[in-house]
């Protein structure tokens, strides 16, 4: 893998950059307490085209570009993706013609609802059921911790069926909306941007032909598409500790303790050194991970969970020494880092906790071995 950027990849983080300073930066505090119209800004990246990409790592640099004002849109485009390369990679040729291009212009906004109280990663628990009527199937059984539930018109509903699980896609269009009913937003520590939504199907009807009838056991493509959702996260990660380290870097250079500035003090040199490093050292296993989707697929699995573990691990970590490098002043709401902070924990336990990336990433090496 050459570990650096084409001139073009270059080309394109200068322009999600113009993007993000002008569409997301003026309006975090908006974006942080929902009161920002999340869908009219998710309609506008797909608009210019950044949903319609050639690989993985485009889609890693926008969002690492974007989450160094809020990365709360990390976890959003994350679930979207996820379902645009479900479709791409087992979807039928219906399927493809009649989703992607929607999705790809943000007319359609996609989400993965896999998720259950007594279900989490444990897709063989889930409950929610899809009984065969004629030529539809009709789902009943509660989605929990559903990301962008608001905000969608299109689920990949994880289910059980005749055949054991299932995966349905269901149009909330294709008059679903009266028995499909969503929650409220659940509040949560961080990521509050991110839309999170219990839904609870009850006797909605979808096509058989909404069916991702793929050979491919059932399990294995919804790991896949936590997989993608893992990696541009751990992407969101990456992005907010950039800005992070750039604020203590600023802050060390200016304030004052004991007649010179903190930065010449080894204790706080020796913290941005470590910090500086690590954030390279998760930046590479994160590109790494996207690349190996669309050049390497077999290692796919094995490197997302790298990806997701180090990175969310780095996060939380060094926005907390970036809050102890800043004192005061980082424990102060005038600053994002505290919200960067809370950010990073719930990053640890979102798309699958870091001890079930270790989990993962012990069977995959085992394997290898």
């Amino acid at each position: 893998m050459n570990t650096f950027l084409s001139t073009q990849q270059k080309a394109l983080q200068d322009k999600y950059q113009t993007f993000a300073n002008e569409e997301i930066a003026p309006f975090t505090k908006e974006l942080e307490t929902c009161s920002f119209d999340l869908k009219k800004l998710f309609e506008k990246i797909g608009q210019l085209g950044y949903l319609k990409y050639t690989t993985l790592l485009d889609v890693t640099l926008f969002v690492e570009t974007i989450s160094q004002y809020d990365s709360g849109l990390a976890l959003t485009v994350s679930q979207h993706i996820a379902l645009i390369e479900v479709i791409k990679k087992y979807g039928t040729e219906n399927q493809k013609a009649a989703y992607l291009p929607l999705l790809e212009e943000a007319k359609v906004i996609g989400t993965l609802a896999f998720s259950e109280k007594n279900a989490g990663v444990d897709y063989q628990a889930v409950e929610t059921s899809a009984e065969t009527t004629g030529d539809n199937y009709v789902l009943n059984g509660e989605k929990t911790w559903v990301v962008n539930g608001a905000l969608s018109n299109l689920f990949l509903v994880l289910a059980k069926s005749g055949q054991g699980l299932s995966l349905l896609l269901v149009d909330k269009r294709e008059g679903n909306s009266s028995t499909l009913n969503i929650g409220p937003n659940i509040a949560k520590l961080g990521l509050s941007s991110a839309y999170t939504n219990d839904i609870v199907f009850s006797n909605v009807k979808t096509s058989s032909q909404n069916k991702i009838a793929n050979k491919e056991p059932v399990q294995n493509i919804a790991l896949y598409a936590l997989d993608v959702a893992k990696v541009i996260l751990a992407a969101g990660s990456i992005g907010m500790l950039a800005n992070a380290l750039n604020i203590a870097l600023e802050h060390a250079r200016q304030r004052k303790q004991f007649g010179q500035n903190i930065g010449q003090f080894q204790g706080i040199q020796w913290k941005i050194a470590d910090f500086g490093t690590e954030l390279e050292g998760a930046k590479l296993q994160v590109y790494r991970a996207a690349w190996s989707h669309d050049h390497d697929s077999g290692s796919f699995f094995t490197y997302s969970a790298m990806a997701k573990l180090s990175a969310t691990k780095a996060a939380r970590i060094y926005t907390g020494e970036s809050i102890q490098i800043l004192g005061a002043k980082g424990i102060s709401l005038d600053t994002p880092l505290e919200r960067f902070y809370r950010d990073a924990k719930v990053m640890e336990i979102c798309l699958g906790t870091s001890e079930f990336q270790k989990i993962l990433l012990t069977e995959a090496l085992a394997i290898a071995k």
